[in-house]
């Protein structure tokens, strides 16, 4: 019996390989076809620093580095692929993938640049996505790469022109994390082995709120719009706080949504205030809950906490009573994570500061609170909007929750017992909706008619696989999959992946429900050869190709 890892012959009756111990009944190793973004960091003129130093200096070094590494890679979901010296690869999108995996990845990179710092070491790092073959296995680790393809190497290439402790991201990147990442463009990079210079943007902070995205006239929402305009009128006039909770996964349009009707609360000058739940990282209890307060008093990341505290304390003070600001502050301090007193021995004391001082506020103006991805939300800040919905009397507040709906499955109970609260369930837009939404945004790509209601109906009414995020412009990405042909050979049925050795083309689409299709205006499949042969000279179209123009 051959060893599937090493290729060693043992005898038929060993269950391990007695050159390298693997299991000799384990499943061959499969490949698939993901999108994934890869973080490199590589420690700045440690070579030299490590000429004349101690061997074990050098190795107690490494280890503090690697640690640190690990440990916030592990933070925001990622995996470690390798620890080569002082650089270190890691992969996210693989072999778990999350909606926001870029995002991560620049995150966990910029976490690693400061735990280095604090090692007094320089690291510079770069993060790239795109696709790449990724390596199925749910046994024992196997020797192959994670993941393999170009997006690896050009991450190695822009990691080294990094300066020190920057980080810089490719093209793909970028487009994927700039709601959410601010950064700075800088000159092409010249890689050895690419044709045309690579496009880079240095990192210049991660927000803990993500900007709005440019919004296009919103459709197919114009009930979801009425009755939230209802249910705010409602709270105004009656001065009586309502809860609503947006259901729907993700790319339905909750953001969007909220967007709209948030714009036009603020036009008619209410207080807006937003934060969000963070999946990641080190979270903070009641963190979205925090983020608005932190805006409202216009704390800063960086500011030290006594002069934190002081803003805080002037926020409290121009909204409370005098002989209520002094135990008001220590409990909000507390509950944003400023506080320099002894911890409250009941978390009663914390959410009625959080009420009276939310009273307050919204006793000068009406306030819309927007909590964004809910289903991210720790037990506590869940168990704060509630009491807030619950006990906060006599303002004209509205609280909106955005959720997917697993939220419900570890919260089955939110908002029973709430006389104000409402459940909004966001449904796939219909096809003529998502008609309506794709055609100004594919305006510039002379497509027909018919081939934009055939990119809508792929997105099977889910306005995120539209297409923008991926920016079409400059011969953009369109999502497909193929068109309805049971009884054809161009099936839809998904194929299992590709084994190792084996070169068969459909099985590295597994997982890949719409096709990307590049250069706007010409499409194929990927089991379609790239040069159709059905293709009949000078046509448009024709019974092989279901697109217009032919794919070639």
């Amino acid at each position: 019996m051959r060893c599937g890892r090493c290729r060693e012959e043992n005898p038929e009756r060993a269950r391990f390989c007695l050159a390298c111990g693997a299991p000799l009944d384990a499943e061959p190793v499969k490949q698939e076809r993901k999108l994934v973004s890869v973080l490199f960091v590589d420690l700045v003129d440690f070579t030299r620093r490590s000429d004349r130093a101690d061997p074990e200096d050098v190795r107690d070094t490494l280890r503090a580095y690697q640690s640190a590494a690990q440990e916030r890679i592990d933070h925001f979901g990622g995996t470690m692929e390798k620890f080569i010296g002082d650089a270190v690869m890691a992969v996210f999108g693989a072999p778990v993938s999350h909606g926001d995996d870029a995002e991560r990845a620049v995150r966990a990179g910029l976490a690693i640049l400061d735990a280095v710092a604090a090692l007094k070491l320089e690291a510079r790092a770069a993060v790239n996505s795109g696709e790449a073959v990724v390596t199925v296995t749910s046994g024992s680790p196997t020797r192959e790469a994670l993941a393999m393809g170009d997006v690896v190497n050009t991450a190695s290439r822009l990691q080294t022109t990094a300066g020190a402790g920057t980080l810089v991201v490719g093209e793909e990147t970028y487009r994927l994390t700039r709601s959410a990442i601010t950064y700075r463009p800088v000159s092409a990079v010249e890689a050895k082995g690419k044709e045309e210079p690579l496009r880079a943007w240095l990192t210049i902070a991660a927000g803990s709120v993500a900007r709005p995205r440019p919004d296009i006239e919103m459709v197919g929402r114009d009930r979801e719009l009425t009755l939230l305009a209802s249910i705010w009128e409602g709270a105004t006039s009656d001065r009586h706080p309502h809860l609503v909770t947006v259901l729907g996964p993700p790319g339905i349009g909750k953001s969007r949504l909220q967007r709209e009707f948030s714009s036009r609360v603020h036009a008619a000058g209410a207080a807006v205030m937003r934060g969000r739940c963070l999946p990641y990282g080190e979270r903070a209890a009641y963190g979205a809950f925090t983020q608005m307060l932190r805006i409202i008093a216009e704390i800063y990341e960086n500011d030290p906490a006594d002069s934190a505290r002081a803003k805080l304390s002037a926020l409290i003070t121009k909204h409370l009573p005098a002989n209520e600001v002094d135990e008001t502050t220590r409990y909000i301090s507390l509950l944003t994570g400023l506080g320099i007193d002894e911890p409250a021995l009941d978390r009663d004391y914390l959410f009625f500061a959080a009420r009276r001082l939310l009273e307050s506020f919204a006793a000068d103006r009406p306030a819309l609170l927007i909590f964004e991805d809910l289903h991210w939300a720790d037990a506590g800040l869940l168990d704060l909007i509630e009491y807030l919905a619950t006990h906060a009397r006599d303002v004209p507040i509205m609280m909106v929750g955005l959720a997917r709906p697993e939220f419900l499955d570890h919260r089955s109970g939110w908002g029973s017992g709430l006389f104000p609260h409402t459940t909004i369930r966001l449904e796939p837009l219909s096809n003529a909706d998502a008609a309506a939404l794709a055609e100004p945004l594919l305006a510039n790509l002379d497509l027909s008619r018919e081939t934009i209601e055939r990119i809508a109906e792929a997105a099977e009414g889910n306005p995120l696989r539209r297409g923008t995020d991926r920016g079409i412009h400059r011969g953009a990405i369109i999502r497909l999959r193929p068109p309805d042909n049971s009884q054809g050979r161009h099936s839809r049925t998904p194929r299992r992946p590709t084994e190792r050795g084996s070169r068969g083309h459909p099985g590295r689409f597994r997982g890949r429900p719409r096709v990307l299709a590049r250069r706007a205006g010409r499409f194929w499949w990927p089991w379609r050869p790239r040069r159709c042969p059905f293709r009949a000279r000078g046509a448009g179209l024709h019974s092989a190709c279901s697109f217009e123009p032919c794919p070639r």
